[in-house]
């Protein structure tokens, strides 16, 4: 006869999983709604297209200037008080900025949804770890990375249909809306409790800033290269081969795609053939479809295929290195997650005003070759960094027995 006692866990345990990756999508979706609504915000508004573009920036240094703090928070206090004050918040947030008479209150309610973000992502990746042993965590870290990344494929669409259908103000109630009905369900399925997590190594302080030094710059390396292009795709399909709005959707819908499987599958692979090997090849496929894209100037179909490669590759290593990251300090993995997140808008933020330099005084070429070179720069930086805290011995720790047995159920 069941253990009527452990229901509670067993149900938890299938709903993390999904719950997870619906909040880290609902954030993702959040901050590229912004992406097509920009335009009709600068003209509701009366300010110009360059100075939107604020509004975007606001929330990216919120969430870069916060996530530590909330880090912290979460190894201190429990992820689950955290996301879900940051789901709340991030409702709020949202919700305020298409109340948004002017500017300065724009500004004001972006950030508080960075913060919002801020307080949600890194959580949700270090729950991954928390909850998921390291011999199987690539699946479950490919999953709720992937689902950030579909946002995507919903978000810009979603995003343009709402604003043509009525005034941009009712995409932000009704993402606020939606995400305040994520609440309930949030708190349900990471569970009362969080497990322990054990200490799975000496911790004697010797060397353990090394690791994270590495992570840092590995993460500012990796999602630098994919900015640097990514930023500037609708102006390369444009001026080398005439596509128009609907059309360059159309092909970064194509390419995010790409990136959830390459995120899902490749949380499997990390899985089975190990986190570096996966990494390193998708680092050097990454760096060779990037080079590639960048040099394409007549044939459509060449830059969308190897667009879509780049993408996918790009999504199995990000799977790969997460996991990683998960693991580097499983005392304070709300924390070092939250700091290579900081490092990740830091390198986008970086990339993309390289980038815009370099197309001033010269060609994509530029763009590819600096995109390629900051990703084998990640690919050498993951290398020093898996042998200092990487492969060794991670999957021996256990789960507790509850959650252990539920999740083996959902397999």
């Amino acid at each position: 006869m069941p253990d009527s006692t452990s229901t509670p866990a067993r149900q938890g345990a299938r709903m993390l999983l999904p719950v997870l990756a619906l909040c880290s999508f609902f954030v993702g979706l959040d901050s590229l709604i912004m992406v097509p609504l920009l335009p009709a915000m600068a003209d509701s508004l009366d300010i110009g297209r360059n100075q939107a573009v604020l509004l975007v920036t606001a929330y990216a240094l919120a969430y870069m200037l916060f996530a530590p703090l909330f880090g912290y928070l979460s190894d201190r206090l429990g992820r689950k008080r955290i996301i879900v004050a940051g789901i709340a918040l991030l409702a709020l947030g949202t919700g305020l900025t298409g109340s948004g008479s002017n500017f300065s209150q724009l500004l004001l309610f972006r950030a508080l949804t960075g913060i919002g973000a801020a307080m949600i992502e890194p959580g949700l990746l270090a729950l991954v770890g928390d909850r998921f042993s390291y011999a199987e965590r690539g699946r479950a870290m490919g999953v709720v990375m992937g689902a950030m990344i579909a946002s995507t494929l919903v978000g810009v669409p979603i995003g343009g249909f709402l604003a043509q259908l009525s005034d941009w103000r009712w995409s932000f109630y009704i993402i606020g809306g939606l995400a305040l009905l994520l609440l309930p369900a949030t708190g349900y399925g990471i569970g009362s409790q969080p497990p322990s997590v054990p200490d799975r190594r000496r911790d004697d302080g010797q060397g353990s800033s090394r690791p994270l030094l590495l992570s840092l710059i590995t993460t500012f390396l990796w999602f630098g290269g994919l900015q640097g292009m990514f930023a500037n795709s609708g102006s390369f399909y444009n001026s080398r081969f005439a596509l128009e709005t609907g059309q360059i959707g159309l092909a970064i819908m194509l390419a995010a795609l790409g990136s959830v499987a390459g995120s899902v599958f490749g949380g499997r692979l990390a899985d089975r053939f190990g986190k570096q090997a996966s990494f390193s090849w998708a680092s050097l496929a990454t760096a060779g479809c990037v080079l590639a894209l960048s040099q394409v100037e007549d044939s459509l179909a060449l830059a969308v295929t190897l667009h879509l490669l780049w993408a996918t590759a790009f999504g199995v290593g990000q799977a790969a290195l997460g996991t990683l990251l998960s693991e580097l300090q499983p005392n304070a993995r709300g924390m070092t997650l939250s700091l290579n997140s900081a490092a990740m808008f830091g390198g986008m933020m970086a990339a993309t005003a390289l980038s815009s330099r370099l197309l001033e005084s010269g060609s994509f070429f530029n763009v590819g070759w600096l995109c390629a070179g900051m990703v084998l720069g990640a690919c050498l930086t993951s290398r020093s960094l898996f042998r200092a805290g990487g492969e060794r011995a991670l999957s021996n720790a256990p789960l507790s027995s509850e959650w252990k047995e539920s999740l083996n159920e959902t397999e």
